[in-house]
């Protein structure tokens, strides 16, 4: 991790350092076995090449183990730091923007919703360098997500359309595929909102393999589907699990919330 951390603060210097090494070991090796200049060339094009998608990933890679305690354990605070970590360092805009909707996915589970939505209101995703299609549904997707916690409904309701919009026309293949349980979600709750509780749970029934951390809004939503529907005994045990299963999420804070509503009643 400390090597991968330093490539990230020293992008260009690390580049040329492996890409030097590389050329001098292998370059001997071809050298030694008689090989002619345009295999060394040939190396030397290769070499540059994977460097380069090494170097330009590594920010991805840091990442990932941050991700995954999100996903897989509930747990917003290594995302926190890490996206807070590689946005001093000088990135590009793709890189750039992934941090920042990764850092603002932390600060949205840790219940900052405000800064979160200042964040995302300072890009123009749709002029940035870094806009290829899937970026651009997670941003949208994320900002929705963020203005419905936050009551603008208007604002969610334009973010959402944009982002089903991409994910229709734009995506393809296995990039779509990998969205099928977002949007699922995504419509669930278009459909609480306009009140259709069947809808709801018809939509969430159909969310399979999803990790813990989207596993709990599902069950916080569908949990909020029985307030709505009276069934209280059925709403306090949904509302336990969530609390339980991810104390850290801030689904868990309006959990606790919801509880001691329904408590009251």
């Amino acid at each position: 991790m400390k090597l991968l951390k330093w490539i990230a603060r020293n992008k260009r210097a690390a580049f040329w350092l492996f890409f030097v090494a590389e050329t001098v070991i292998f370059g001997s090796i071809l050298l030694k076995c008689n090989a002619g200049g345009a295999s060394i060339a040939v190396l030397i094009v290769i070499g540059a090449l994977v460097n380069a998608i090494y170097v330009g990933s590594v920010n991805s890679q840091i990442s990932k183990g941050a991700l995954d305690k999100l996903d897989n354990s509930g747990d917003p605070e290594p995302l926190l730091a890490v996206t807070m970590e590689l946005m001093e360092n000088k990135n590009n805009e793709a890189e750039r923007l992934n941090l920042i909707i990764n850092h603002c996915v932390a600060l949205r589970e840790m219940g900052e919703l405000e800064r979160a939505r200042d964040m995302l209101e300072g890009i123009d995703i749709d002029k940035s360098a870094g806009k290829a299609p899937y970026i651009q549904f997670v941003y949208y997707h994320n900002y929705a997500d963020i203005c419905r916690l936050l009551g603008d409904m208007q604002r969610c309701k334009a973010l959402y359309g944009r982002a089903m919009q991409i994910y229709e026309h734009q995506l393809k293949g296995s990039a779509k595929d990998s969205l099928r349980n977002i949007v699922l979600f995504d419509e669930a709750q278009m459909l609480y909102d306009d009140c259709d509780m069947e809808g709801v749970l018809d939509k969430l029934d159909k969310i399979k393999d999803a990790p813990l951390t989207p596993r709990v809004e599902v069950e916080l939503l569908r949990a909020r589907v029985f307030i709505k529907k009276g069934m209280k005994k059925e709403a306090m045990a949904g509302l336990d699990g969530v609390i339980a299963t991810a104390p850290k999420l801030y689904a868990a804070r309006v959990a606790s919330e919801l509880k001691m509503k329904l408590g009251e009643q």
